[in-house]
């Protein structure tokens, strides 16, 4: 069977763009149509976004396991079995939420009047009907058009509304948001049309029953660890009477997700490959792939770590003013916590590889409970800073867990992480006093990065693999979906 090699250059430059929208979004659009339109505009987006998160199904990790099995073993009927019945279901729960969404809408932000309201609850509709195509195009591994989404959704949006003007109303903003939404889910449906079969809606639903059980768990395990990011906030203004320190845990909290949610992509975009080692009983090579792509992400979250350390210090006074140097040290301490989230990522691909979802909740029950009961000792005293100790506390504990449940032993060992975490110790040069701070953070990755070279922990080889991956063609294209296998670990 032929073999090729993607090209992750589209991958690359949509998550650049992912990135680069999302921080035109931030910054521009609200000082574009001002606080109160904004706000409105704001609602509606966390309202459709709520939603079709809630209408997810954890069928991203449900295509990703289950779709390469089919495509192995040659059923590309269960593939149009699984995709179908899941749409159908997709849209049975989308159309009466989407009902519902407009009442809200209606009673929440009149001001928006009763046509924007079913311009929200059509956003919403098309947004998760196509959603299920693009996570069936991460099942076939078509990694980057699965990624569209993603990637332009906020920078079209932006663009969209900033191209209305400063005058933009927050009922115009909204129909921009319906028709990129219907204009992508389109998009979506029709590259998934080839495996829409209308005549299995009628036939046994026993696929999508066990797809939905075992998506349904994973969700819950990411929930969980949603949880730990998201309840700082929370526990904060329980626990604490300044809502200043919300803000300094909120931004900084908000900083570290936005970079462990791009780590955890090296993992999350290996499931269908490594699931398909792990089918053909090539357990040698999917522990390789496991430990190379944990051995990179705990390289580059200490490259982030001394990147932080170094430049946090002024970077946020000068952006956000006096009075919010508590974000810095707040990310100093969230930081620490993206080494141990490479091992429970790793945990949790290998869990969906090997169907193993019990392990990897309770992994994520363990860590959610290590963050509540240290809130409950370190918040009222230290406030934000006991809740960022909490939570990178907490992903310590489910990291250590997950060695265990998960028996990733041998792709610890395999990964080199010792070796990897060891010429971390360069955060020391960032104490010397008579360096100043840039040059002590310059010279303690330029350390980082030598000594881990020089242990093989960064390899030549792989980096120039890794280049060709990037910036190189493949002179292969794949006769069908089965062929759309990645060749080597990077």
């Amino acid at each position: 069977m032929k073999r090729v090699i993607p090209n992750l250059r589209p991958v690359v430059v949509l998550k650049a763009l992912e990135y680069v929208g999302l921080a035109l979004f931030t910054f521009v659009v609200p000082r574009t149509m001002g606080p109160e339109s904004y706000g409105s505009f704001a609602a509606v987006l966390a309202m459709v976004g709520l939603l079709t998160m809630s209408t997810g199904l954890g069928a991203h990790t449900t295509f990703g396991r289950f779709v390469p099995e089919y495509i192995e073993r040659g059923d590309h009927s269960a593939i149009s079995r699984l995709y179908t019945q899941l749409l159908a279901v997709r849209v049975g729960i989308a159309v009466p939420l989407g009902g519902a969404l407009s009442i809200a809408v209606i009673l929440l932000l009149p001001e928006l009047g009763l046509r924007t309201s079913f311009f929200v609850a059509g956003a919403f509709i098309v947004g998760a009907v196509g959603m299920t195509g693009y996570q069936l195009l991460f099942g076939l591994n078509r990694l980057a058009p699965s990624m569209l989404a993603t990637g332009l959704s906020r920078l079209l949006l932006a663009m969209g509304v900033l191209g209305i003007g400063p005058d933009a109303t927050p009922s115009q903003a909204v129909e921009v948001l319906f028709w990129l939404e219907l204009g992508l889910a389109t998009l979506a449906l029709v590259w998934a049309a080839p495996f829409f079969d209308g005549s299995v809606l009628r036939s046994s639903v026993t696929d999508v029953r066990e797809a939905l059980r075992f998506g349904a768990v994973f969700l819950a395990a990411s929930l969980l660890l949603a949880t730990v990011w998201r309840a700082g906030e929370v526990v904060i203004t329980v626990l604490s009477a300044s809502r200043a320190e919300i803000s300094f845990y909120s931004i900084a909290s908000a900083i570290a997700m936005a970079v462990a949610g791009l780590l955890g992509q090296v993992t999350a975009l290996l499931i269908p490959t490594v699931t398909v080692l792990h089918l053909r009983g090539e357990s040698r090579r999917f522990e390789d792939w496991m430990a190379t792509s944990l051995r990179y992400m705990t390289i580059m979250s200490c490259v982030v770590i001394i990147g932080v350390f170094t430049a946090s210090d002024w970077v946020f006074p000068m952006i956000l003013g006096p009075g919010f140097e508590r974000v810095s040290l707040n990310l100093k301490i969230l930081s620490i916590g993206l080494v141990p989230l490479g091992l429970v990522r790793t945990a949790y691909s290998v869990a969906v590889v090997h169907k193993a979802a019990r392990q990897v909740v309770l992994v994520g029950i363990e860590g959610v409970a290590a963050f509540l009961l240290l809130t409950a000792i370190l918040v009222p005293g230290l406030e934000s800073l006991g809740a960022s100790i909490a939570v990178t506390t907490a992903f310590f504990v489910s990291g250590a867990r997950s060695i265990q449940r998960m028996e990733l032993a041998t792709i610890v060992a395999r990964s080199r992480l010792g070796r990897s975490l060891a010429p971390a110790v360069a955060l020391a040069l960032l104490w010397v006093p008579l360096l100043p701070r840039l040059m002590a953070g310059g010279l303690a990755l330029a350390t980082y990065l030598g000594v881990a070279t020089a242990l093989g922990v960064i390899r030549a080889d792989e980096l120039r693999l890794g280049q060709r991956r990037l910036f190189g063609r493949s002179t292969e294209q794949p006769n069908s979906v089965r062929e759309e296998v990645v060749d080597a670990p990077i």
